[in-house]
């Protein structure tokens, strides 16, 4: 095994722990998610990161600590406050964090306010309209909403905080940890628990990553299994 690869797997490991520390993450199946996300992506994110920079591994490797520690530390702080500057530094540092999802989320960004469309902005997330439906999903620092999620031109601030929790664990852990663990992980954890593979049934259990999302939406049943499941700090 190659020794860049071996510091690889702590450093995603450590960044998913501080991930799930900063954004209050209790419950131990959703932090264990976390560090196991962190650890799965940090090899092939440092790849990309070396691509995209035009240099070796380990210079790969700098870039995903580098930018990690901005992932952990700025966007839970910034996407609480009110002011769009700090939003905007919060989504510049997911950007940094989620370069393939973000960067194709801001071009039809740029692409629906060509056309009229509208675009909305909270929490460290552009939002923009998805078709037809009531769903909303989180890509990097970009929510794709369908137009029942999508009144008068925005989200609702609850849901806008759910998504952005979603986008803090891709600034905390990466896009490509994030997504193959709550696909190859997540989701059949939540299956197997009896939920959707990307939600949550009313006992509170599912896919670990909708938990401390959830807490924003209103749900009293995951409340009650963090309280549950509480680790002590």
């Amino acid at each position: 095994m190659s020794p860049w690869y071996m510091l690889a797997v702590p450093i995603g490991a450590a960044l998913g722990a501080g991930g799930a520390l900063t954004n209050r993450v209790h419950t131990w199946d959703e932090r264990l998610l976390w560090v196991l996300g962190g650890s799965l992506g940090a090899a092939p994110a440092s790849y990309l990161y070396a691509a995209l920079a035009g240099t070796g591994p380990l210079g790969g490797l700098a870039i995903y600590a580098a930018t990690g520690i901005l992932g952990v530390t700025l966007p839970p702080r910034l996407d609480a406050r009110t002011r769009r500057d700090l939003w905007a530094l919060s989504a510049v540092v997911k950007w940094l964090r989620s370069p393939l999802t973000t960067t194709f989320g801001v071009a039809a960004a740029i692409a629906c306010r060509a056309r009229g469309r509208p675009v909305d902005f909270q929490a460290g997330m552009i939002f923009v309209p998805a078709g037809k439906g009531a769903s909303v999903l989180a890509l990097g620092a970009v929510g794709w909403a369908q137009h029942g999620r999508f009144a008068g031109g925005c989200v609702a601030r609850p849901l806008a905080c759910h998504e952005a929790v979603h986008s803090r664990t891709v600034a905390a852990i990466g896009e490509l940890g994030f997504y193959f663990t709550y696909v190859l992980v997540g989701a059949p954890w939540a299956v197997i628990q009896g939920a959707d593979w990307n939600n949550l049934s009313r006992d509170g259990l599912g896919n670990p990553f909708e938990k401390t999302a959830h807490t924003f939406t209103g749900d009293p049943p995951v409340a009650v299994e963090a309280r549950r499941r509480r680790l002590p700090a």
